[in-house]
């Protein structure tokens, strides 16, 4: 079974390609302004950028004959001078498959802050 869990203090998005959401295991309750969850995307939206939201935990489960399983991840700041800050980890039958933080870039009037990290996911 494959569990991805994650926490932010920005405006997270996670896209899956070649997986679905499952079972929620845990849901994102504390410090979010935002929380939605559809079959290929989850985005977490925190309250206060200056704190996490808590964990949430839930089920990857994949999709047959899919051409690709990755897990996208892209982390944003909506406050100009601030940046956001993203953790993900990909459990696979209890094991740590992959574990990641990073941060976006500071919002400000140049660039843009957004930034994105993608994980494949070899053995299903």
């Amino acid at each position: 079974m494959l569990k991805l869990h994650f926490i932010t203090s920005g405006n997270m998005e996670i896209i899956l390609s070649g997986f679905r959401s499952g079972q929620h295991q845990k849901d994102v309750l504390s410090n979010c302004k935002t929380y939605q969850v559809e079959p290929k995307r989850i985005y977490v939206e925190a309250k206060n950028m200056g704190y996490f939201t808590d964990w949430g935990i839930i089920e990857l489960k994949p999709v047959k004959n899919a051409s690709e399983y990755l897990v996208s991840v892209s982390i944003d700041s909506e406050t100009w001078g601030w940046y956001g800050t993203a953790q993900i980890i990909l459990f696979r039958d209890g094991q740590i498959i992959a574990s990641d933080n990073f941060q976006s870039g500071v919002k400000g009037p140049v660039g843009n802050p957004i930034r994105y990290r993608s994980y494949p996911v070899l053995e299903i």
